[in-house]
């Protein structure tokens, strides 16, 4: 049995919930780096306000959120996405995945030397298509060694080609720098809904309302 096979065995009872008719499928995204395909889909369900660990893959990979609200965090940029949106990241490029609220997630991995030829150098935000959203998820319930010269090898190939890589128009916030913004940012994701006043979120963070209201924008990277 080979070590491919070996983990493949190990992690089998892993499942996706409340995705109905769905085949077992594996969603530890190291074995996604591993698998013998040029493109490897994972899909995994997040709950509310999970915040992920900074971490980095040999392979690139756009991340989809089916449901709910994905926020991911890079060295330069923070993008709050929602379906059909997705973020691209090339290969090694570290990052960061934390969720508003609960999210099913599908992250399709692209081996190095299979990326299009299109595919941008940085982060970035794109557009999903209903086609796209239809083919990912078709492509979840096949297996990870799918024949690459038969029907399953024409799905993914599909897949890739119906990727737009031209950006979708949407407002990126530089990451957050400032101590007083992050404490306000920490308390939002632990409550998005909460309702506290100018005055209240200024005595958080430690700074008057007139300067809160005056450098918010500029801190976090709008105009």
């Amino acid at each position: 049995m080979t070590e491919l096979s070996r983990r493949t065995r190990g992690i089998s009872q892993v499942y996706m919930r409340n995705l109905p008719n769905r085949v077992r499928e594996c969603n530890d995204c190291e074995f996604y780096q591993q698998v013998p395909r040029p493109v490897g889909i994972m899909a995994k369900s997040y709950p509310a306000r999970y915040e992920g660990a900074l971490q980095n893959h040999p392979r690139a990979v756009c991340l989809f959120a089916q449901t709910g609200a994905l926020k991911v965090t890079t060295d330069r940029r923070v993008w709050i996405v929602h379906p059909h949106r997705a973020v691209w990241l090339p290969p090694n490029y570290p990052h960061k995945m934390s969720t508003l609220d609960p999210v099913e997630m599908h992250a399709v991995y692209i081996r190095q030397d299979a990326c299009p030829k299109h595919a941008p150098r940085e982060p970035c935000v794109i557009q999903v298509s209903s086609l796209l959203r239809e083919l990912v998820l078709r492509a979840t319930s096949i297996p990870a060694e799918y024949d690459e010269a038969g029907h399953e090898g024409k799905i993914i190939a599909l897949l890739l080609g119906e990727i737009d890589w031209s950006r979708a128009h949407v407002h990126v916030m530089a990451r957050l720098q400032d101590s007083r913004l992050l404490a306000i940012e920490r308390a939002l994701a632990s409550n998005p809904g909460d309702s506290r006043t100018l005055e209240q979120w200024a005595d958080l963070a430690g700074a008057s309302p007139r300067t809160l209201a005056r450098q918010c924008p500029a801190l976090a990277g709008g105009t």
